[in-house]
């Protein structure tokens, strides 16, 4: 046990994340945003997956998805593709990506559960850039493409494994 004091004064020295490409491997507690910062429900809900920088040990970017849009849909299913998950979806669920999938499969509670279980620890290459926003700047992912990076090999430590995920019946 360690002892902790303060004086109430601190600078943690945040930094974002430099503009650019980067390996990244998906991190644990993909999450539905579902309520605003006072607890409020809010209209919009997006999916966020948080994504954990090459050679460090938390989640320092995110990628969000706003569900139940056709643009959120096609997010997800392009970090699909690009966590190599497609094959394992069509051979799981008999959903070819290739093909074409309806956007209401992809906006399902029973897809998110399955999407959220599977990618913990999936590699991927994402383009960062800085863009500001209400006078400021931020690291926004807006590339993504297959990594050939190794999972969670690539992180500094290992990343707890994600709570068991029960499929939904008939999914």
């Amino acid at each position: 046990m360690a002892i902790i004091k303060t004086t109430g004064e601190a600078r943690w020295d945040f930094k974002l994340v430099d503009a650019g490409w980067h390996n990244v491997v998906i991190g644990d507690g993909i999450m539905v945003l579902d309520k605003d910062k006072d607890g409020n429900p809010k209209d919009k809900k997006s999916l966020q997956i948080p994504l954990i920088l090459e050679g460090d040990t938390d989640p320092k970017l995110s990628i969000f998805c706003p569900i139940g849009t056709t643009f959120g849909a096609r997010k997800m299913i392009d970090v699909l593709c690009a966590s190599g998950l497609a094959p394992v979806l069509l051979k799981e669920k008999k959903i070819d990506v290739e093909e074409g999938v309806d956007d209401a499969v992809i906006n399902s509670e029973k897809f998110l559960l399955w999407f959220s279980a599977k990618l913990p620890g999936k590699p991927l290459f994402v383009e960062v850039a800085h863009e500001t926003y209400k006078d400021k700047v931020n690291a926004n992912v807006v590339g993504i493409k297959p990594s050939e990076g190794k999972g969670r090999a690539n992180i500094a430590k290992p990343v707890t494994a994600a709570a068991a995920t029960v499929e939904p019946e008939g999914w």
